[in-house]
């Protein structure tokens, strides 16, 4: 009986540490076309082409990440910046590109990144310059970029969706 007991703690234990561990992984490879707007401004909007390519891995118990490509037409240090690594807590990550010199690493930072877990819709928050001279991204004035979409109705819609995730993106007004 004694090892019988053990013999079921390892291979609970074994099967612990697998669901811990192991992810369920989706490769990624498509392209959005979307739109750049700013909040409270309705006669801007830019379209963007976001193309993804890498691997999403969905854990039961563990932050999910993305390795891969996040190309924005739009900013052209995403076009030419090596693969990127994201862990999404809480639905959001941030897009960071490292340029690599000698001597330093540079990032240059997109801003905020959330995603629905199919990559069907994509939500990104663009940082900019701030008085403070770092940069950062305003829920009463930003840019965002809203994906798959034509128009401004179409980003707010899924900025609407994706912003569910956060407490305090919910009191964005994106309209």
């Amino acid at each position: 009986m004694g090892k019988k007991v053990i013999a079921a703690i390892v291979i609970s234990l074994i099967v612990g540490f697998l669901i811990y561990n192991i992810p369920y992984s989706n490769k990624v490879n498509t392209t959005l076309q979307g739109v750049q707007c700013r909040i409270g401004d309705e006669a801007y909007s830019e379209k963007v082409t976001l193309k993804i390519q890498g691997n999403y891995s969905d854990y039961i118990f563990k932050d999910d990440t993305f390795q891969g490509k996040i190309l924005v037409d739009k900013y052209e240090y995403s076009m030419k910046d090596p693969e990127v690594f994201l862990k999404f807590r809480d639905g959001y990550s941030v897009l960071r590109y490292y340029k690599i010199k000698p001597n330093a690493n540079t990032p240059n930072c997109i801003g905020t990144i959330s995603i629905s877990k199919d990559f069907k819709k994509i939500l990104i928050l663009v940082d900019e310059p701030n008085s403070g001279g770092s940069q950062g991204w305003s829920g009463e004035n930003g840019l965002y970029i809203g994906a798959p979409a034509e128009n401004i109705k179409q980003a707010n819609a899924i900025a609407k969706d994706l912003a569910k995730k956060s407490i305090w993106l919910s009191y964005t007004n994106w309209d």
